[in-house]
């Protein structure tokens, strides 16, 4: 069984390896180019060679918004391109002093000096934040969900069933006219609703182009398995689906069914490890699914629970009123449990 979730950089591949060693490469090749013999020191040579580093740092440490879902690299790649930064910073400084014995070339070793402490000292933070970032958007797409939900609500005064018609389609796929507009490099929402045949399966057809289409509402920003091996995009975020939750294995509740009080109910929760397409009619089945959270799995990558997610100690979860919460894995199960029943009559405090 493998861990969930896994360490940040166990999930990488041979390709993603590769991107890392040919950035890795590209920073040395400027400081080769920099500190050759015929070429003259200069005394910003050593700032170029900090901007190098903390170039390469943030390229190593979080995921681009060119490469959505790239793992970190190692931690020994991002140490080796450091080592490679102050070894440059030392022969520049021998270089400097053998050609400037003046008071300014030892200052500049003084400055270089400070600079160095100040970017060992803020870089931890530097490297935090990214993972603060990918939270808050993760949080913001469970909030536009719950609003697309709520709209469909007042429309069909019900919540959309989690699977519907035959053959079976999802319901992230009925919410997408209520979503808005998506992001700019994405094709419209409303469109891919429209041009969604509902007579054909989800992953056939014209419908296997639709549900190859990356849609980042669907999807939490750290999870670094975006994709599966045949292209159709994972989703991060699923329904509960049982005999006492909101969404039943027939229909979903409507909100005056739900007793129990939107505020204290599970709408919409992360499960990452589930590997779910965006567009496949599957949510996680409570009767399959053990109602823990972060569960190994089989696979990397995989949980054998109905909850899971890449964000450190919890997961975030959509309740029925629309809000979001950070939901700790350490809560105590019976508490969990009736957080996931719509009318058990169960009392929840603060969580």
């Amino acid at each position: 069984m493998y861990e969930f979730p896994p360490e940040p950089w166990s999930t990488n591949t041979w390709g993603s390896m590769g991107i890392h060693m040919l950035w890795l490469l590209t920073g040395f090749s400027i400081i080769l180019l920099m500190v050759r013999r015929k070429r003259t020191p200069r005394y910003y040579d050593v700032v170029v060679f900090i901007l190098i580093g903390i170039v390469l740092s943030i390229i190593f440490t979080r995921r681009m918004n060119f490469f959505p879902g790239q793992p970190i690299a190692f931690k020994e790649i991002l140490l080796s391109a450091w080592f490679i930064v102050v070894m440059a910073i030392l022969l520049q400084w021998v270089r400097l002093t053998l050609r400037d014995k003046s008071r300014w070339g030892h200052f500049s070793i003084y400055a270089t000096m400070f600079f160095l402490l100040y970017f060992a000292c803020i870089l931890p933070v530097v490297l935090g934040a990214p993972e603060a970032g990918r939270r808050t958007q993760c949080k913001n797409n469970l909030k536009q969900i719950g609003l697309a939900l709520h709209n469909y609500h007042d429309t069909y005064e019900r919540f959309p069933s989690h699977q519907s018609d035959q053959p079976p389609h999802s319901w992230r796929v009925d919410l997408l006219p209520f979503l808005g507009q998506g992001y700019r490099d994405e094709p419209p929402l409303k469109t891919l609703h429209g041009t969604y045949d509902f007579a054909e399966k989800w992953n056939t057809g014209s419908n296997e182009k639709i549900a190859k289409t990356k849609l980042r509402v669907y999807q939490c920003p750290s999870d670094p398995f975006m994709t599966g091996v045949d292209g159709f995009p994972f989703t991060a975020y699923a329904a509960l689906v049982g005999t006492e939750t909101i969404w039943q294995p027939k229909e979903s509740l409507r909100i005056r069914d739900i007793t129990d009080g939107t505020s204290n109910t599970l709408l919409v929760v992360e499960a990452c490890g589930q590997r779910i397409a965006w567009a496949e009619p599957k949510d996680v089945q409570l009767s399959v699914s053990e109602l823990i959270m972060n569960a190994p799995g089989k696979e990397l990558g995989r949980s054998e629970g109905a909850l899971s997610s890449f964000h450190t100690g919890g997961i975030q979860a959509l309740m029925g009123d629309g809000s979001v919460h950070y939901v700790s894995e350490n809560m105590d199960k019976d508490v969990l449990k009736a957080l996931s029943t719509a009318s058990g009559g169960d009392v929840v405090g603060d969580f």
